[in-house]
């Protein structure tokens, strides 16, 4: 049987790399026109400008039975290219499921209809792992094996992960209604059928998120990082919230504190790369779990602002920025998000309106916080800086030499410095002006081949002695500028 579903496999490969690479052209090539045919049509005869015809998944309900059903849209070229690697991905495993009882789960059944392209694919397997070996061995298919929660053999395929666990056949229904979502809790099998014991089916066609059981205090006891994975969700999808998870969310947070902060910052990454991270942020503060992720960031959520150029206090502010930026960069939406953390230190506490210096305070704290919450030295050093940058925008009149500072030390991350800068004035009182000026300014002394002399460079960089004859050029400048990160003890 194994030398069977070997040459089947190998069979498969082969044909599919003898298929020619997916391309995507302006007009309909001979063999496309059936596939355009049934296609979407956008206003007139012509197709959406940008857009390319792609296949996707919907559920059909026929005979109290749940079926999917193939057809065509028009979506942008990256996603196009996404979901093929996926269905060739898919392909390959209902190959190796024609011979082995293998069931996709979790997010790939999800995403499927909720027209997502998958970033992994999760598959059950039936049979023990050690079963699942050597038939990879023997396709030459690169694997690594990991135990955690669970035994798992992770390999890759159409540049796809692929993560597969071992479930016995007895135990399948009690592994799907022990997940913490039912949008997550639908296996379907490489033939198709679905396994579906807590109706995860009608939530993602209701766009609801509901946890299995109906007693999301349960769900939440058991693993309180799951509460966070609920904000994720309905960061990430256009999802209706059970009125139930809510108030479980506030009665379990405090169960997040036994949680090692990285394990929450791994969540908090993530969630700072949805589609809507405002969502999020604002879940965040109303469910109480600020607080959890970090201290300075609870003190943020109660937090007033007062005075003419503010709008919004705190919390509300940061909020409002995250929708504002509009952006999925993992930098600008952490550094927009822990940017007023130092705000509640230097006005004690809350009980002053006066907040001089917390540029500088929200810098030194979100560089500690976020290396606690297990980000990378490069991404908190980056945070740290963009933050610490926004000092600028408290000066009337900004001499040369302090745009000259923000240029050169945000020179990699210039655009994300700008997207965050643009977010806190534009939901702030202050005049738009001031920002497009900034703007103007610092793209200004930003150019790649500027030159720049030792006296520039010791007041940019903070890096003293310099030589002020000596003409230092891009290169340079980013060797003694990380010095002057050192000096800065970032």
């Amino acid at each position: 049987m194994t030398d069977k579903l070997i040459t089947q496999i190998e069979d498969f490969i082969v044909k599919q790399q003898s298929q020619p690479a997916l391309e995507y052209v302006d007009t309909t090539k001979p063999e496309k026109a059936s596939a355009a045919a049934s296609a979407p049509k956008g206003t007139g005869s012509a197709a959406p400008a940008g857009k390319v015809p792609t296949k996707i998944y919907e559920m059909v309900r026929r005979g109290g039975r749940v079926f999917e059903r193939v057809r065509t849209a028009w979506v942008n070229p990256d996603v196009a290219e996404r979901l093929q690697r996926s269905k060739m991905a898919t392909d390959w495993i209902r190959t190796l499921g024609n011979y082995l009882p293998l069931y996709f789960v979790g997010g790939y059944v999800r995403d499927k209809f909720l027209k997502k392209a998958p970033n992994d694919i999760d598959i059950i397997s039936l049979i023990p792992l050690s079963q699942v070996r050597p038939i990879l061995n023997r396709l030459n298919i690169r694997f690594t094996e990991h135990n955690n929660s669970h035994a798992r053999i992770k390999f890759e395929v159409g540049g796809l992960s692929v993560d597969v666990i071992h479930v016995k056949p007895d135990d399948l229904k009690n592994n799907m209604l022990s997940r913490d979502f039912t949008i997550n809790s639908v296996a379907q099998s490489v033939t198709g059928q679905f396994f579906d014991p807590a109706r995860g089916l009608d939530d993602i066609k209701a766009k609801m998120l509901k946890t299995p059981g109906g007693d999301p205090e349960a769900t939440f006891k058991n693993d309180p990082i799951r509460i966070l994975r609920g904000i994720r969700f309905a960061a990430s999808y256009p999802l209706k919230i059970d009125p139930k998870i809510p108030s479980a969310a506030k009665k379990t947070a405090e169960g997040l504190s036994k949680k090692k902060p990285r394990r929450i910052g791994f969540e908090v990454k993530k969630i700072l790369q949805t589609e809507k991270p405002w969502v999020a942020a604002k879940l965040i503060g109303e469910w109480g779990i600020a607080e959890y992720i970090s201290e300075g960031l609870g003190n943020v959520v109660n937090l007033r602002q007062r005075g003419s150029q503010h709008r919004y206090h705190a919390w509300a502010q940061m909020v409002a920025a995250l929708k504002r930026a509009k952006s999925r960069e993992l930098s600008v939406n952490a550094a927009i998000m822990f940017s007023f953390i130092g705000k509640y230190e230097v006005s004690k506490g809350g009980k002053t309106n006066d907040f001089t210096g917390w540029e500088d305070k929200s810098a030194k704290m979100a560089h500690k916080e976020l290396l606690n919450l297990g980000f990378s030295k490069e991404y908190a050093n980056k945070i740290h800086l963009i933050i610490y940058n926004l000092k600028i925008l408290a000066l009337d009149n900004p001499s040369k030499d302090e745009y000259r500072k923000v240029a050169l030390s945000a020179r990699e991350d210039l655009k994300n410095y700008l997207t965050v800068a643009e977010a806190l004035i534009g939901t702030s009182n202050i005049d738009n002006d001031k920002f497009v000026q900034l703007k103007k300014n610092i793209e200004r002394y930003s150019k790649n081949d500027q030159e720049i002399d030792g006296q520039e460079l010791n007041t940019t960089s903070g890096v003293e002695k310099f030589d002020d004859s000596d003409k230092l050029l891009k290169s340079d400048i980013d060797l003694l500028k990380e010095a002057g990160l050192l000096l800065r003890k970032i």
